[in-house]
């Protein structure tokens, strides 16, 4: 089974492939949050808990030995890159994407086994979301794997040893690919995008470089003609600089170059017919170059074992992202839909419940009013009973009134006056 990744970093895209993945990202996105968060996880120890996982996993498929989909994830350079690990961002990753797929899923990582178990699963999730550390010069499996092709690698001559010591006071640090390794590489791109000329100087002199990293930086004819005689380089990058056809010449003298990366330069099908001569070219990065179909094409009949990328599946890509996009906001709608439902039901339950305790209230206060009407009728009867058989009191007699006096008679002496 071939797993095809984004076309601006290591193949084709699979339409088909890719919508059953962006179908499930929101799917597995809600059940996700019920594990921990990265910020109550603690601070993920790259050798430690992810190093381990993807070489038991994950390098037999994608490491040095195998390129399966145009991935590798045994170094830095290749695997942390914007869509395949995107620091900060595991739900923009596209290896965490595939980690979490159902098991019965076709695009699963890894395919064969079990799949990584959930607490593996949240450790990438977690080291993705702190950014992705990955420390400098780490390779997984470095050491067998410079063993098994080529051994340790020639010692630093006194020469060498004088340029890595000035390459160290310019603030260019030169590391080795991994313990026990003499071999080395450099990344200019972490550290700025203006070096002085005589940087690529010393660089020159640093014949154990294998990997050179200087995506961004201001390079001169002068600069890429010193990287020119790095004889031993199997890794360049040179996206996002200004080098075109003309300043492309001396990479044609790397005869060990495996990966090249021209990714937003100015070639154009004159500059890839001078790589044709790099016989050992693996990868090779166009992804809007000034390159024609009819060119690459041309370079690939001349170059039939080189994987070309050369970003043509872009519309594709942006229609996938589209439907990423739409399908998230279709998820969050119905999220809010089906929080204003609940909020809905809790609100009608509310006063369902409110109404319920008024009625009961009411038919309290009923019953209260009925049992003191019947109890003041009772005590009303009660009274009434009592009244009945009470004796009637006897009224007083009436007086009889006085008799009234006779008037006095009047006296003779009256008479006669």
């Amino acid at each position: 089974m071939d797993i095809h990744w984004f076309d601006r970093y290591n193949g084709p895209v699979s339409e088909h492939k890719m919508k059953k993945i962006t179908l499930l990202i929101g799917t597995f996105a809600g059940s996700l949050l019920l594990a921990l968060d990265a910020s109550a996880a603690g601070k993920i120890d790259f050798k430690k808990d992810i190093a381990s996982i993807l070489e038991k996993r994950c390098i037999e498929c994608h490491g040095p030995d195998k390129k399966k989909g145009g991935l590798r994830l045994h170094t830095k350079d290749e695997a942390v890159q914007d869509e395949i690990i995107t620091p900060g961002k595991p739900d923009e990753s596209e290896v965490y994407a595939r980690i979490v797929l159902p098991k019965d899923d076709d695009d699963i990582m890894p395919p064969k086994g079990d799949p990584l178990t959930t607490a593996e699963q949240q450790k990438i999730k977690d080291w993705i979301s702190q950014g992705a550390i990955w420390p400098s010069g780490f390779v997984i499996g470095g050491a067998a794997l410079a063993k098994k092709e080529e051994g340790p690698g020639p010692a630093a001559t006194p020469d060498e040893k004088k340029a890595i010591a000035e390459l160290e006071k310019a603030g260019v640090s030169v590391r080795q690919i991994a313990q026990k390794l003499n071999w080395t590489y450099v990344n200019l791109r972490v550290i700025g995008s203006k070096f002085d000329a005589k940087v690529f100087a010393q660089l020159a002199r640093v014949q154990t470089l294998q990997e050179l990293n200087a995506a961004g930086v201001n390079l001169t004819a002068a600069d890429i003609a010193n990287i020119g005689k790095l004889k031993n380089l199997k890794r360049l990058h040179l996206e996002h600089t200004t080098v075109d056809d003309k300043t492309l010449a001396p990479v044609k003298n790397l005869a060990n170059l495996e990966y090249l990366n021209l990714f937003n330069t100015k070639v154009t099908d004159a500059g890839l017919n001078q790589l044709a001569s790099l016989k050992k070219l693996k990868s090779l990065y166009l992804f809007q170059t000034k390159t024609t179909g009819k060119g690459v094409a041309a370079l690939k009949k001349q170059m039939p074992k080189t994987y070309i990328d050369t970003g043509w599946d872009l519309k594709e890509l942006e229609k996938i992202k589209a439907e990423i996009k739409a399908r998230e906001e279709a998820r969050k709608k119905k999220e809010e839909e089906e929080k204003k439902k609940a909020e809905a039901k809790k609100k009608a339950d509310a006063e369902a419940k409110k109404k319920a305790e008024a009625k009961k209230k009411a038919e309290a206060k009923k019953k209260a009013d009925a049992e003191a009407k019947k109890k003041a009728e009772a005590e009303a009867k009660k009274k009434a009973e009592a009244a009945k058989k009470k004796p009637a009191a006897k009224k007083p007699a009436a007086k009889k009134p006085a008799p009234k006096k006779a008037a006095p008679k009047k006296k003779a002496d009256d008479k006669k006056k």
